[in-house]
């Protein structure tokens, strides 16, 4: 599976590493693989789709992290609307909530190739004495 560090993956998506390490560590996110302690996560670019759709909920509508979360998964698992191409729609009580999945995943994509070309390549082996 192709994946990216949480370092890559937070500025893809201009995203504090922090904020985006809190997410991962508290909630079970779809497309992240988490093995033991010490073992860096690797992070799907589905999750990635995820993970920006959360962030524009919570940062953008003020919707606490787990529920943003819960709306996300829904509606990326969701299958497209006939009228609206790639769109899911998620309908609560009369509340509508629309995301733009083709939209998403461009926007994503593309910061994810500027951030490959800048993010530093995490050291391996033991350090250096």
């Amino acid at each position: 599976m192709r994946g990216y560090s949480v370092g890559t993956a937070a500025l893809a998506l201009t995203l504090d590493p922090k904020w985006l390490d809190n997410l991962l560590s508290q909630n079970r996110v779809e497309g992240v693989t988490q093995a033991r302690q010490g073992i860096q996560r690797k992070i799907a670019p589905s999750a990635l789709y995820l993970i920006a759709t959360v962030r524009g909920l919570n940062r953008d509508l003020q919707i606490p992290v787990g529920t943003a979360l819960r709306i996300a998964h829904e509606l990326w698992r969701s299958p497209p609307s006939s009228d609206l191409g790639d769109a899911a729609i998620l309908q609560v009580e009369g509340i509508t909530v629309q995301v733009a999945r083709a939209d998403v995943r461009a926007r994503v994509d593309a910061a994810l190739a500027e951030a490959m070309e800048m993010a530093p390549r995490p050291r391996r082996g033991r350090p250096r004495r």
